[in-house]
């Protein structure tokens, strides 16, 4: 399961959560259409977060609150 860019011929990006098996593609899940790179940054990373959470991955956080400053 991975993140796509998949461009489109307006313009815009469009940011789809992809799964291969089969050797077939199978788009899961459409986050969202960007235009400028900085929101197609923010939309892969919530492709990248919607993955952890729909396989049930869990981020464990070793550094602590105080350390993120």
């Amino acid at each position: 399961m991975f993140v796509r860019k998949k461009k489109n011929r307006s313009g815009t990006t469009s940011i789809v959560v992809v799964d291969k098996h089969g050797g077939k593609f199978k788009e899961l899940h459409t986050v969202g259409i960007a235009r400028d790179e900085s929101e197609i940054d923010i939309l892969c990373l919530q492709g990248r977060r919607w993955i952890n959470r729909y396989l049930g991955i869990q981020e464990i956080d070793f550094d602590g609150p105080e350390d993120k400053k």
